[in-house]
C-alpha cells in the first residue's frame, strides 16, 4: 500500500493551483489548495502536511516570512519547503535560501521537474525524520532505568541498554547469547518450565531472583517479556524488561511480616476478652441491666468475628 502524503500549494494564482494539481493527481497524494493567508497560517499550528510548496509571487503572503514561521514552529519545523520561483531570480532565490527553503520548481511547471523534486525532496525528509527517530530512540534505550533486552525470534540477544548489560553480564552482543540460558545462569528464575516456546507465543511476567554474595548484594527483577509481530502476524523480535523490585518486595515482606505479628500478639487478649464476653452474654456471670446488656453484647459480636 503506498503512503499517501499531504502537499499544502498557496498561490495567489488560480491557474498555477489547477495546473499543479493536475501535475500530480496521478500521484499518492492529498492537495491542499490555499491562497489567502488566514487559510496558511490555520496549518502552522497543526500536524499532518508533509511538503509546503510556497509561490514567491503571492499577494498578501510574504512566502519568505512564511518560511522562516515554518522553520520556527515547533509543529512544522521538520516539514520541507519548496519555492515556486522563476531560475533567473538568482536574488529571491539566495534570499529563499537563507529562509530556510529546502528547494524550487520553475515557472512554467514542467512535469517531470515538479514530480522528481516533490518526490525526492519527501524521501530525502522521509530519512531524515527516521534518523532522527532513531537517534532518540537510541538516546531514550540506553539511558532508561529498566533493564531493556531486545531479542530475535530464536530468543538471541541482539541488543541490551546500559542496565540490562550490567544485569546480564553482557559485553559484546555480536556473540550468541541465548537468553533463557544467560538469566537461568544468573538468577533463580519463578516461572516453572521452560521459558523458549511461551516467550515465543504470549506475553510473560515472572522474577529473577540473585542471592546475596559476599561481592554481590541481593536482587529481585520482575522480568517482563513481550512478542512483536510484523504487519504479517509473524514475530519479529521480542522486548523483555528487566525491572529490580528488591527494594518494593523487601518492604512488602517487612510489613506482612508486621501484621503477622500484631495479629498474633493480639489474638491472646481478644480470646480473653471473647470468654469473659461469653459469660456476660449467657448469664453465667450474674445479671446485668439492660444497658449494660446492649454493650456487653456488641463486645461480644465483635470479639467473635
Amino acid at each position: 500500500m503506498k503512503t499517501i502524503y499531504r502537499l499544502l500549494i498557496a498561490s495567489s494564482q488560480s491557474k498555477d493551483r489547477k495546473q499543479l494539481e493536475a501535475l500530480l493527481a496521478s500521484q499518492p497524494y492529498e492537495l491542499v489548495l490555499v491562497s489567502e493567508h488566514s487559510e496558511l497560517s490555520r496549518y502552522l499550528n497543526q500536524s499532518g502536511v508533509d511538503l509546503f510548496i510556497l509561490d514567491t509571487s503571492l499577494t498578501d503572503i510574504n512566502p519568505l516570512e512564511m518560511t522562516k514561521k515554518i522553520k520556527a514552529n515547533p509543529v512544522t519545523r521538520l516539514v520541507p519547503v519548496i519555492l515556486i520561483c522563476p531560475p533567473e531570480d538568482e536574488e529571491k532565490r539566495g534570499k529563499g535560501i537563507e529562509a530556510g527553503c529546502d528547494d524550487f520548481i520553475s515557472k512554467p511547471f514542467d512535469r517531470t521537474e515538479v514530480q522528481t523534486r516533490i518526490d525526492t525532496i519527501l524521501k530525502l525528509n522521509y530519512a531524515r525524520l527516521a534518523l532522527e527517530g532513531q537517534a532518540k530512540f537510541d538516546s531514550l534505550f540506553d539511558y532508561m532505568q529498566d533493564g531493556i533486552v531486545l531479542l530475535d525470534n530464536q530468543l538471541q540477544i541482539t541488543r541490551v541498554n546500559e542496565k540490562a548489560r550490567d544485569l546480564l553480564k553482557v559485553d559484546n552482543v555480536k556473540e550468541s547469547i541465548y537468553f533463557p540460558e544467560r538469566l537461568l545462569r544468573l538468577y533463580k528464575v519463578s516461572y516453572e518450565g521452560d521459558l523458549g516456546r511461551p516467550m515465543r507465543e504470549r506475553s510473560l511476567r515472572f522474577d529473577a531472583e540473585r542471592p546475596e554474595t559476599e561481592k554481590l548484594r541481593p536482587l529481585i527483577l520482575e522480568v517482563r517479556s513481550n512478542v512483536i509481530k510484523s504487519a504479517f502476524r509473524d514475530i519479529s523480535g521480542i522486548i523483555v524488561t528487566l525491572d529490580d523490585v528488591t527494594e518494593i518486595r523487601n518492604k512488602a515482606y517487612k510489613e506482612e511480616q508486621f501484621l503477622n505479628f500484631i495479629s498474633h500478639k493480639l489474638q491472646t487478649p481478644l480470646a480473653i476478652v471473647n470468654k469473659n464476653a461469653v459469660l456476660f452474654h449467657k448469664n453465667i456471670a450474674g445479671p446485668l441491666s439492660e444497658d449494660q446488656k446492649i454493650l456487653m453484647n456488641a463486645i461480644y459480636e465483635k470479639s467473635s468475628e
